[in-house]
């Protein structure tokens, strides 16, 4: 039987090794996260640890359910719904038609989206017990946003972060990596003492 420091160790290997598209490994700063998320059963499909040169100048990680081919097919139906009652919109076809295909879409998509919300719902639990106790400003408060088929784990000031200026941008990036890793260090007392 695996222990908990095993399957950590396990999943800090795995993780050591996967890279993006361009052939980049999980940036440190992030990788803690990416292992705690993922041994407590969230499973990450992009991260960054926050860079001032390039992409969001804050921490994040995107979350996704386990794929299915039930959970595509889901996406796929949905959008072929969608695309053809804005098709038959643009021709003038029948009220009643168009319609239905849209509900049909709203409802695919209503499916689609429960396993993502089921697991947002269960990290939002998690950051509700984060922050019982602690206090902090509220743009480094951590949150959870919406994404197409997954969920982002950022923090809230990561929004605002294209407007500041470059001093600001600096300090506010280092206090929102701060943030992660102590929600990082909180997340690794859950799974050890699970």
């Amino acid at each position: 039987m695996t222990t908990k420091q095993q399957q950590w160790d396990l999943t800090r290997e795995k993780f050591k090794k996967v890279t993006d598209k361009l052939g980049c490994n999980i940036d440190d700063g992030i990788l803690e996260t990416v292992i705690a998320l993922n041994v407590l059963g969230f499973r990450t499909t992009q991260s960054c640890e926050g860079h001032l040169d390039r992409a969001v100048a804050a921490p994040w990680i995107d979350i996704e359910p386990r794929t299915t081919k039930d959970w595509e097919n889901l996406w796929i139906e949905s959008d072929k719904a969608f695309f053809a009652s804005k098709k038959l919109q643009e021709q003038n076809g029948p009220k009643p038609e168009i319609k239905a295909l849209f509900d049909k879409s709203k409802d695919l998509l209503k499916k689609a989206r429960k396993p993502t919300i089921e697991l947002a719902q269960r990290l939002m639990n998690i950051l509700d017990d984060y922050y019982r106790n602690r206090y902090v400003a509220y743009d480094k408060r951590i949150t959870i946003t919406r994404m197409h088929r997954g969920a982002r784990v950022e923090s809230i000031g990561a929004y605002t972060q294209d407007i500041n200026t470059q001093l600001v941008k600096k300090q506010k990036l280092k206090e929102y990596q701060d943030e992660m890793r102590s929600f990082t260090e909180f997340l690794k007392r859950m799974y050890f003492s699970e």
